[in-house]
């Protein structure tokens, strides 16, 4: 029990909840580089491109987001149509904080920020302006 409660509280476990240092961080982010991540990520979908879950720690692709402190990212075609582009935060226990952008190829794109452990909450931090 108690390497248990050592793991408990010395791990980053806290760290991907409402008012962890890395929400704080998505919601530094300036709604210019948000559009960026929107316009980088449609770029790699309208070119077709795809990759799977890249690790900041073992690749430095894709350049574009170099800027952004994230653990891995993601862009997946689903039943050919882009329906996945993530960029993971903040990996915690069980659970981990991050961006969703949705509609990448559609008429009304939304970056999300994503966190929670069994009921996940969604919170627009940028929309496309109309």
């Amino acid at each position: 029990m108690a390497l248990f409660m050592h793991f408990w509280f010395n791990s980053n476990t806290l760290a991907c909840h409402k008012d962890s240092e890395t929400y704080h961080y998505a919601y530094s982010l300036s709604q210019e580089r948000l559009e960026k991540i929107y316009l980088d990520f449609k770029k790699y979908a309208e070119e077709g491109k795809e990759f799977g879950w890249k690790n900041r720690k073992y690749s430095t692709e894709p350049a574009e987001f170099d800027d952004i402190n994230f653990k891995r990212i993601n862009l997946k075609k689903l039943f050919n149509e882009y329906k996945v582009a993530t960029i993971q935060l903040n990996i915690c226990f069980d659970h981990s904080i991050y961006l969703d952008i949705d509609g990448l190829l559609g008429e009304n794109p939304v970056i999300y920020l994503v966190w929670g452990e069994l009921e996940r909450t969604k919170e627009i931090l940028w929309r496309k302006n109309q």
